[in-house]
């Protein structure tokens, strides 16, 4: 029988880019002499304050882009908003600070994650660019734009109204009281803010026709029972980025739907980032 490949090593593990406990990252380059595409891969985590995951093991598809010449960093976050999404911002835009020593191409940085991981990777991809350009720290003022997101089970709303109403008598709402800190048993009496801070951080609130092209896969159908990983939140981003005319392709259940592409996620990336 042969011997399974061992998965590439990190180039650099541990590597910090905030002061908090949770700023941290592992990196791998693609061996090249031109400047790579770079592949932001937000774990997943469903917005628990858990520990800390390894990072040196990405899934599978990830690391597969390796053989594409795309590189990769995996960082992780803290758990609770709106520290959750500034992190992943800010993850990006130091991985921009770094495109010089790295060899990264900083037109070619893609974002992708799994469940809230993609949440996040969709957040950055839909949301007005995030770069503070007279800040005192040069990494905030890095563009946070994305030349395209590819994800999988992601979440698109995080909007607890707005999920329990899409899914009628699932609890998939009440998976987001520990991010906003929130009773869902009091959700229609919460504080303003509550409210608007789940609407700034819906990536579904955010598609615009500037969006760059996504992919959402879902492991099921939309006949599936409802649940966090429905195809529903693929759905309507697919619904509003076709009014919008933004690029959407939707997997669910192995079917591309709505006049989608159906398409792996490293095949994705690699078409769109190094064809």
């Amino acid at each position: 029988m042969a011997k399974s490949k061992k998965p590439p090593q990190p180039t650099f593990i541990d590597v910090e880019f905030g002061k908090d406990a949770r700023h941290k990252m592992c990196v791998w380059l693609a061996a090249s002499d031109a400047p790579t595409p770079m592949l932001m891969s937000y774990h997943a985590g469903g917005f628990q304050p858990r520990p800390i995951p390894d990072l040196t093991t990405p899934p599978k598809d990830v690391l597969r882009v390796l053989d594409y010449g795309i590189s990769i960093v995996v960082p992780t976050y803290r758990p609770a908003a709106p520290d959750t999404f500034l992190d992943a911002a800010r993850a990006l835009q130091f991985v921009r600070h770094k495109a010089a020593d790295w060899n990264v191409d900083e037109e070619k940085i893609a974002a992708t994650g799994n469940s809230s991981g993609g949440c996040l990777a969709l957040w950055l991809a839909f949301h007005a660019d995030l770069a503070k350009p007279r800040a005192k720290d040069p990494i905030e003022r890095q563009s946070t734009r994305l030349a395209c997101a590819a994800v999988t089970q992601a979440v698109t709303s995080v909007d607890l109204r707005f999920v329990r109403d899409l899914m009628p008598g699932s609890k998939a709402f009440t998976n987001f009281d520990q991010l906003f800190d929130v009773d869902t048993d009091e959700l229609d009496d919460l504080p303003v803010a509550k409210y608007r801070m789940m609407e700034e951080f819906s990536p579904l609130n955010h598609i615009n026709k500037d969006a760059p092209p996504t992919l959402l896969t879902y492991n099921r159908g939309l006949d599936a029972p409802y649940g966090v990983h429905h195809a529903m939140f693929g759905k309507v981003v697919k619904e509003k980025a076709d009014v919008v005319g933004a690029t959407c392709d939707l997997v669910a259940g192995g079917e591309a739907l709505a006049g989608s592409q159906k398409k792996t996620i490293p095949a994705y990336l690699k078409e769109l980032l190094c064809d």
